[in-house]
């Protein structure tokens, strides 16, 4: 819901004098009901010393003065009420506090500020100043192994996109989990600057629309994005009376996201739990989410064994190869892998760093190398004897290649797959 910046003004203005009329007459009327008790309280007195003496003459006429006596009890319980209602409202009185007096003028030029600069009239409501922060999205991270920054990513306002935050992990630069460079042709690397060795796009926020230019909070502060001395030049204040006005009635999450860069070093702590700063728990958050295990498990090994070795743990999976149906779609580097295959090849194997990672090759006919890398993903369950081949990436291989690089996937095998001239 969205209220006109104007109107928000003149209902505060509105509310200000209900207020300050509310506080008149309630002053008014403990002034003058402690004057009357005042007044109260000395005619009171003034019966009391009367009935004093009279008690005294009673006594020495020696007549019963028992219910005289009573008479004067009352008239003393009397005043001590009279006088404790005296104090508790000149504690009511003295707690009274009046409405803040507004120096009114500059709003209409913030509003006209505002409009002109911005084409902003309305204000988007909100609970606190601490929920404006989830309508920004955040800014781009550093890909995998590289440290990492993010920033609020508001178009337009530099403030926000000037001010980036390291990202620390108990005080010290987090740099973002990087998949060794001879593994990054594989699925699943969600932190990799590649995926099947494509380019992968920075990662951004979820799409969203531009944040509003002004909020509205409970508590009827006007919250704005820019910083509050441009807008206060903006509107023209001149007077320090004026610019403590505006200080106390208009809050700039520019301002606050200067403080608190300033306060944090410009850092943001990925095991802190900024419960009681709704920023830093934004960016904490963001990264948290972007951060992903990789899908796959790589143990390194200097594991060193025999190629048919190899071949005797890896039967199953390499025999597919051959038994599986060929389809229109295997062609290139991998027909010619299972055409050899099928027809009693022999490849040579070997551990190529990771545990159920190996790479192989095999002779041609034509005396090329049909080689490449073959990983296992052991946490997967598959029924092999049904596994097909299918071709998931393919681009362009270098270092003299013949032909092109090829990745298929077969059950719970990948297979990264080339023709090469040596």
């Amino acid at each position: 819901m969205t209220l006109n910046i104007l109107e928000f003004f003149q209902g505060m203005e509105e509310k200000r004098n209900r207020l300050a009329k509310a506080h008149r007459d309630e002053k008014d009327r403990l002034e003058q009901s402690i004057a009357f008790s005042e007044d109260e309280v000395v005619g009171l007195e003034g019966e009391m010393k009367k009935k004093e003496a009279l008690k005294e003459q009673i006594i020495r006429e020696d007549i019963d003065v028992t219910k005289f006596l009573g008479r004067i009890a009352d008239l003393k319980a009397l005043i001590d009420k009279t006088n404790e209602e005296i104090i508790s409202q000149k504690a009511q009185l003295k707690a009274l506090v009046a409405p803040p007096a507004y120096k009114n003028g500059w709003e209409k030029n913030l509003v006209d500020f505002l409009k002109s600069e911005y084409d902003c009239e309305f204000a988007t409501q909100v609970k606190s100043v601490a929920e404006c922060w989830d309508f920004f999205s955040v800014g781009k991270m550093a890909q995998s192994g590289r440290r990492v920054h993010v920033y609020l990513n508001e178009e337009g306002n530099h403030e926000f996109n000037g001010r980036s935050f390291q990202v620390v992990k108990e005080g010290q630069p987090y740099v973002r989990p990087e998949r060794p460079q001879e593994l990054r042709w594989l699925p699943g690397d969600s932190n990799s600057e590649s995926t099947n060795g494509k380019p992968k796009p920075s990662v951004e926020d979820n799409v969203k629309q531009p944040a509003p230019c002004a909020f509205i909070d409970q508590n009827g502060n006007l919250i704005l994005q820019i910083p509050s001395a441009y807008a206060i030049s903006g509107c023209g204040i001149r007077s320090p009376e004026e610019v403590a006005d505006f200080k106390a009635r208009v809050v700039s999450l520019a301002d606050q996201l200067a403080e608190t860069h300033k306060t944090e070093n410009g850092r943001v702590d990925l095991v802190r739990t900024y419960d009681d700063n709704a920023l830093l728990k934004r960016l904490k958050d963001y990264v948290a989410g972007q951060i992903k295990p990789d899908s796959l498990n790589f143990e390194p090994t200097d594991e060193k064994l025999a190629s048919s070795s190899i071949y005797q743990k890896i039967k199953k999976e390499w025999d597919r190869l051959a038994s599986c149906p060929w389809s229109k779609d295997i062609t290139g580097p991998v027909a010619m892998l299972k055409y050899l295959v099928e027809n009693g090849e022999q490849a040579r194997f070997w551990v190529a760093g990771f545990k159920n990672y190996y790479g192989f090759r095999l002779r041609t006919r034509d005396h090329t190398w049909i080689k490449g890398h073959m990983f296992i993903d052991s946490k997967q369950t598959v029924d092999m004897d049904k596994a097909t081949i299918q071709i998931v990436a393919a681009e362009n291989s270098s270092n003299g290649s013949h032909g092109s690089q090829k990745c298929i996937v077969m059950g719970n095998v990948w297979l990264q797959v080339e023709e090469s001239r040596e």
